[in-house]
C-alpha cells in the first residue's frame, strides 16, 4: 500500500469525525444561561408582597394565582386547561381568628416552654372542635374511664387513634360532660395535619365542642411529665375549620412532536400556611422556588423560535391544599415525566427521590444537577407509587432569610440544562432511547476535546507519512 492510500486512510475519517463532532456542538441551539436573577428575585418580592397583604390564605391564593397567570399569559404560554389556565381546588383549610398557642407555664406565671405550630402541635380537627383558651392543670387520661369522673379544664387523652368519627364525637360529649374544655392529643404517625383530620373533609358538629389539639409524640411526653411536676398548661386555638378555594396554575408549550410524551415541571405556589406565626420575611424561602420557574418560562419565551420538540407544562400547585403531597391521580391528573421542584433556591444541596419506572428521567436530573454545582446529598426510590413523579426539594440553608444569588443562579441554570435535554434539539432515536441521548449528551459537552483529539491523530498520520516518504527516498 503506497504512503498516499495511507493519508487518505487516515485523513477522510478524521476529518469526516471531526466536522461531525464540531457541527453537533454548534447545532445545540438552546441556550441554558438566560436566567436573570435580578427577574427572579422581582418575582419573589412580588409573591412576598401579596403574602403580606393577604389576611388569610384564601386570599393570598386568588391574590398569588392572578398573578402568575397574568405573567405566564403575557409571555405567551397557551392554557392548559379547556377552561383556560386554572382548575379550581375546593378542600378544608384553617381559617386563623387569631394565633393557636400552646405552652408551659411555672408556678410564677413564667412561660417556660413555647412549642411551634404546625411542627410540634396543630388543630385536631376531627369530632367537635372548637376556638378557644384555657389555661390551667391537666388530667392525664389514657383509656376513656367506664364512668363519669370530675376532670380539668384540659386532658391529655391517647385514645382517639383509629377510632371512627362517630367515637370520637362520644368521647368528646363524655370528656365536655365530665368538666373538659381543651384536649391534647399525641400523633400516631410523623405527619399532624393528615392525621389531623383536615384534609378529611367530615362535618364537624357543633354539639359538645372542645378545643383540640394533636401533637407530636415527643411533645406529648413532655406535657405528661411537665403536667406531672404540677406546671400550668396554656391552650388557644384560633384556627376554625372552612372550606376554602384555590386553584391549580397550569400553562404549556407545545412541541413538534405529539408523539412525545410531555414534561412536566411543577412546583409549590404557597409551600406554608398564612398563618399569624410566620413572619414576613421568612417567606421568602417559600417564595423562590415559583419564581424561579417564573424566570425559566421566561428564558424559554426569548428563544421563542426555537420551538421544543417534546411539549413542557409548567404547573403550579397549592401546597398546603394537598398537604405538600401532589395527587396526580385525582387532583393534577396531567400525563407526562413529572418533576417536583420544591425549595429550590435556598441551597445547593438537595434530596432526590422518584419512582422505579422515572430511573432513567432521574438519572438524567442527576446529570445535570452536578453540571450546575448541585449536590444530591440523598437518594431515595418509592418503588409503590404507580406515577413517573421526581421530586427535588433543597435543603434550606438560607442566612437570616437574604437570597443567595449564587443558589438562585445554579437552580435556575440546573432547571433549564435539563429542559434543554429533555425537549431540544430531539429526532425518534433520543427521544426514545435514553441511552443514545446519554451519548449524544456526552459528545456534545466533549466535542471539542474529542474533536482536538482526533484532529491530532491526523496530525500524526500526516506526519507520519511525511516520514515514511523521507525512509522509501533514503531507500
Amino acid at each position: 500500500m503506497s504512503s498516499k492510500k495511507i493519508s487518505i486512510k487516515y485523513l477522510i475519517p478524521l476529518i469526516v469525525i471531526s466536522l461531525i463532532l464540531l457541527i453537533s456542538n454548534m447545532g445545540q441551539s438552546f441556550r441554558d444561561d438566560t436566567f436573570l436573577n435580578d427577574r427572579a428575585v422581582e418575582h419573589a418580592n412580588n409573591l412576598q408582597a401579596i403574602w403580606d397583604k393577604s389576611k388569610n390564605q384564601s386570599q393570598y391564593y386568588d391574590l398569588s394565582s392572578k398573578y402568575i397567570i397574568e405573567y405566564i399569559a403575557n409571555i405567551g404560554l397557551k392554557p392548559y386547561y379547556p377552561e383556560g389556565y386554572s382548575r379550581d381546588l375546593i378542600t378544608y383549610m384553617p381559617n386563623f381568628k387569631y394565633p393557636s398557642i400552646l405552652s408551659v407555664i411555672d408556678k410564677h406565671g413564667k412561660e417556660i416552654k413555647k412549642y411551634n405550630y404546625g411542627e410540634d402541635f396543630f388543630e385536631f380537627f376531627k369530632g367537635n372542635n372548637n376556638c378557644g383558651v384555657v389555661k390551667g392543670h391537666a388530667d392525664i387520661i389514657e383509656k376513656l374511664p367506664d364512668k363519669n369522673i370530675l376532670l380539668n379544664e384540659i386532658v391529655l387523652f391517647d385514645d382517639y387513634y383509629n377510632k371512627t368519627d362517630e367515637e370520637i364525637k362520644k368521647t368528646d360529649a363524655f370528656l365536655k360532660y365530665n368538666g373538659a374544655a381543651a384536649v391534647i392529643t399525641p400523633s400516631h404517625t410523623l405527619d399532624l395535619k393528615n392525621e389531623s383530620g383536615l384534609y378529611d373533609q367530615i362535618n364537624n358538629s357543633s354539639e359538645n365542642p372542645l378545643i383540640k389539639f394533636i401533637v407530636t409524640r415527643r411533645v406529648y411526653t413532655e406535657l405528661t411529665e411537665f403536667s406531672k411536676k404540677g406546671y400550668t398548661l396554656k391552650v388557644q386555638s384560633g384556627a376554625d375549620i372552612e372550606l376554602s378555594n384555590s386553584k391549580i396554575l397550569a400553562g404549556k408549550i407545545d412541541g413538534k412532536n405529539t408523539s412525545y410524551k410531555p414534561l412536566v415541571i411543577l412546583t409549590y405556589y404557597d409551600g406554608i400556611y398564612r398563618n399569624p406565626y410566620i413572619k414576613k420575611e421568612e417567606y421568602i424561602n417559600y417564595a423562590l422556588p415559583p419564581s424561579i420557574i417564573l424566570e425559566c418560562m421566561k428564558s424559554i419565551d426569548l428563544q421563542r423560535n426555537n420551538q421544543p420538540d417534546r411539549t413542557i407544562i409548567f404547573v403550579f400547585l397549592p401546597g398546603q391544599m394537598l398537604n405538600m403531597v401532589p395527587d396526580f391521580k385525582n387532583t393534577i391528573n396531567i400525563p407526562g415525566d413529572c418533576l417536583l421542584f420544591n425549595m429550590l433556591g435556598s441551597s445547593n444541596e438537595v434530596i432526590l427521590s422518584y419512582t422505579n419506572s422515572s430511573k432513567f428521567t432521574a438519572e438524567s436530573v442527576e446529570a445535570f444537577a452536578s453540571k450546575n454545582n448541585i449536590e444530591i446529598v440523598s437518594k431515595s426510590t418509592d418503588s409503590i407509587n404507580p406515577y413517573n413523579i421526581i421530586q427535588i426539594e433543597a435543603i434550606n440553608s438560607m442566612s437570616n432569610n437574604q437570597i443567595n444569588n449564587k443558589y438562585l443562579n445554579n437552580s435556575g441554570k440546573f432547571i433549564l440544562s435539563l429542559i434543554g435535554d429533555e425537549c431540544y434539539d430531539l429526532d425518534f432515536v433520543t427521544a426514545n432511547f435514553r441511552s443514545i441521548r446519554k451519548i449524544k449528551r456526552y459528545v456534545k459537552y466533549h466535542s471539542a476535546s474529542i474533536s482536538l483529539i482526533a484532529f491530532g491523530i491526523m496530525l500524526f498520520a500526516i506526519f507520519n507519512d511525511h516520514d515514511s516518504k523521507l525512509i522509501d527516498k533514503k531507500k
